[in-house]
C-alpha cells in the first residue's frame, strides 16, 4: 500500500496509508485529511492502473502540480514530489524502514602497573655485571671519587684579517677626509686642530614669488598662468593699437 509523506503545511511530518480511490482534500470524508488552506475540499484522487499509479485532479481552485507544472492527471512513481496547491507532498509505493543499530559494548581495558621495570636501552633489557658490588658500603675512610664535571668553553671568534681591498678603501676614505677637513689659517688659532665648518647666509624672503610656485594649489597655479596670459594679451593689444594709430 502507498504511503503519502506531508513535507509542508500544518501537517508537516505526517504520513498517510492511502489505496486506490482515495480522496485527499480538507474534508472530513477524505481518506488524506488535510488542512492547509491551498487545499480545496476534495482536492485530488488516487488512482491505480495495474503497477502504475496516478493523481487526478478533482477541478480544485490551485491545482496539482509537479516540477513546476500543473497538470489534471500525474504519473507517480517511487519517490515522486508534488504539490497541492501551496502544499508539498511526497509518494511512496513501499514504507520506509528505518533501523537504528545499538552502539556495541566495548570492553575496558585493564591496565596493569607493575612496581619495578627492567632498564631498557633501545628496547633491550641492560644487564649490570658484578651488581651486588654496586650496592654494598664503602669501606671506612674511603671517599668517593666524583669526576668533575666539564664546562663548555666558548671561543670568542677569531677576527678575520681584512683583505687588500680593504685596506685600500680605508686609506682612500681616511686622505680624502683629511684633505675635507684642513683648518684654515685663520681659524686654526681658535679652533686647532679641529676642522673649522663653512656656511654662507642667505637673505630670506616672503611674498607670492618668494616661494616656489609647485607649492601652492592647483586653482592657484591656474590662475596666476590666466592672469599673466591675459597681462601679455593687454600688452600685444595695446602694442597693435599703437602701431595702427601710428599709420
Amino acid at each position: 500500500m502507498p504511503t503519502l509523506f506531508v513535507l509542508s503545511g500544518p501537517d508537516l511530518g505526517r504520513s498517510f496509508e492511502a489505496q486506490a480511490g482515495a480522496l485527499l482534500g480538507r474534508a472530513e470524508d477524505c481518506a488524506v485529511v488535510l488542512h492547509a488552506s491551498s487545499v480545496s475540499r476534495h482536492h485530488a484522487r488516487l488512482e491505480c492502473e495495474g503497477e502504475d499509479w496516478f493523481l487526478r485532479d478533482l477541478d480544485s481552485s490551485n491545482g496539482v502540480f509537479m516540477g513546476g507544472r500543473r497538470s489534471v492527471l500525474l504519473e507517480l512513481t517511487d519517490g515522486a514530489l508534488f504539490e497541492l496547491g501551496d502544499l508539498e507532498l511526497r509518494f511512496r509505493l513501499e514504507p520506509v524502514e528505518f533501523t537504528i543499530e545499538a552502539p556495541q559494548s566495548i570492553a575496558p581495558e585493564v591496565i596493569e602497573f607493575v612496581d619495578s621495570a627492567p632498564d631498557l636501552a633501545g628496547g633491550v633489557e641492560i644487564e649490570l655485571e658484578n651488581e651486588a658490588a654496586l650496592d654494598a658500603p664503602l669501606p671506612s675512610g674511603a671517599t668517593p671519587i666524583v669526576a668533575p664535571i666539564r664546562q663548555p668553553q666558548t671561543r670568542e671568534p677569531a677576527a678575520e684579517k681584512p683583505t687588500a681591498a680593504a685596506e685600500k678603501r680605508r686609506a682612500a676614505a681616511l686622505a680624502r677626509a683629511s684633505r675635507g677637513s684642513a683648518p684654515s689659517e685663520a681659524g686654526s688659532s681658535a679652533l686647532g686642530d679641529r676642522p673649522a665648518l663653512r656656511y654662507s647666509q642667505e637673505v630670506s624672503r616672503s611674498g607670492f614669488f618668494a616661494a616656489d610656485l609647485q607649492q601652492y594649489p592647483v586653482w592657484v597655479r591656474a590662475l596666476a598662468a590666466t592672469l599673466a596670459l591675459a597681462f601679455f594679451g593687454a600688452v600685444f593689444w595695446l602694442a597693435f593699437s599703437a602701431v595702427g594709430a601710428l599709420k
